[in-house]
């Protein structure tokens, strides 16, 4: 992985891990239940690490669809963080 794929997962995950916090608040926000930026940006981080090298283990070179897995793997541990 070079510093350009490592800088844009983290640039990616935190982005999306923070806009899928203040964009997406379900059950936990009603409960006050909420957790803050920070956690939704090392969330946000890993989500888009396992994504990015699930989709390497399958054999998928193309970088748009690393990239691809890797914002579905934010969402996704956004999602199941959440509760879901």
């Amino acid at each position: 992985m070079t510093f350009g794929s490592l800088f844009g997962l983290l640039a990616m995950g935190i982005f999306v891990g923070i806009a899928f916090n203040r964009n997406a608040r379900g059950w936990l926000a009603r409960v006050g239940a909420v957790g803050d930026d920070k956690t939704a940006a090392l969330i946000g981080i890993a989500g888009a690490f396992v994504g990015f090298h699930l989709a390497g283990a399958a054999g998928w070179s193309q970088f748009f669809l690393q990239y691809l897995t890797a914002v579905l793997g934010v969402l996704l541990a956004g999602w199941m963080w959440r509760g879901h």
